[in-house]
């Protein structure tokens, strides 16, 4: 079985974009909790001033996967 790999892409409110590279597991969070948990992540991270405008998950392919608008 080959692993899928993914993009995480977010645009947050002050305007940057920022892509990092996801596990199979926090793309099914993603889709689970959606915006919840991307920003517990980046709290977690230590980012808590900052929170997505929106964000799209992307395959190897540049298929998306999920989106979310907060």
């Amino acid at each position: 079985m080959v692993k899928k790999r993914y993009e995480l892409e977010i645009l947050w409110e002050n305007g940057l974009l920022t892509k990092r590279k996801i596990t199979e597991t926090e793309r099914v969070l993603i889709e689970r909790f959606g915006a919840r948990f991307i920003v517990d992540k980046y709290e977690v991270d230590r980012e808590h001033k900052v929170q997505p405008v929106s964000f799209q998950v992307w395959d190897d392919y540049d298929d998306p996967l999920v989106s979310s608008k907060s």
